[in-house]
């Protein structure tokens, strides 16, 4: 009924069944897949959770929880639940291509808040925010380029330097990258 478009009777027949066992995987991963057809994903991530709860071992309940959080942008939610998919032994194409997409959006909001955060004048939480980017992406050109620009805001050009120059590396192609560097070496 449900592959045949009869959400309502489809809907019904996952009802009994989860009525009689509350906790019958296949019967709450599918009204789950039904509620996410019908634009229904926030009311679709309770079956979601309790049908991967009640079977860890198939991979299908896994990626549908974690591709309704992250169509939630529950991004921290995500992450924990890839971290428990891999220790539970998946960790196919699929399940890293997630945790990349994953990644680039906190990468983004990191290096958002980050730049909010020195336009504002706290320099520590800009710093936390660009360190957490650089734990995860040693190699990110904005988030080495802003600390460089943190670093020489405080007067500490040498710091600064290896910042640049990662960036510079990474993306030699943005010129403020150079007007950066080129104004701290010059200091």
């Amino acid at each position: 009924m449900h592959i045949a478009g009869e959400f309502d009777l489809a809907s019904q027949l996952y009802e009994s069944v989860i009525k009689l066992q509350p906790e019958h995987a296949d019967a709450n991963h599918n009204m789950g897949l039904l509620k996410l057809d019908l634009g229904l994903d926030l009311e679709a991530l309770p079956f979601l959770a309790v049908a991967l709860q009640a079977d860890t071992s198939i991979a299908q309940f896994w990626l549908s929880y974690i591709k309704t959080l992250i169509k939630l942008e529950r991004y921290e939610h995500a992450t924990r639940i890839l971290d428990l998919a891999e220790e539970a032994g998946f960790g196919d194409v699929e399940f890293l291509e997630l945790r990349k997409q994953v990644q680039l959006v906190e990468t983004s909001q990191r290096l958002e808040k980050g730049i909010e955060a020195h336009k504002a004048g706290k320099v520590q939480e800009a710093d936390r925010y660009y360190t957490a980017i650089l734990k995860a992406n040693p190699k990110h050109p904005d988030a080495n380029h802003n600390m460089g620009v943190l670093a020489v805001g405080v007067n500490r050009v040498e710091t600064a330097l290896p910042f640049f120059k990662t960036a510079l590396e990474t993306n030699p192609t943005i010129a403020q990258f150079w007007i950066s560097y080129i104004d701290a070496l010059i200091r």
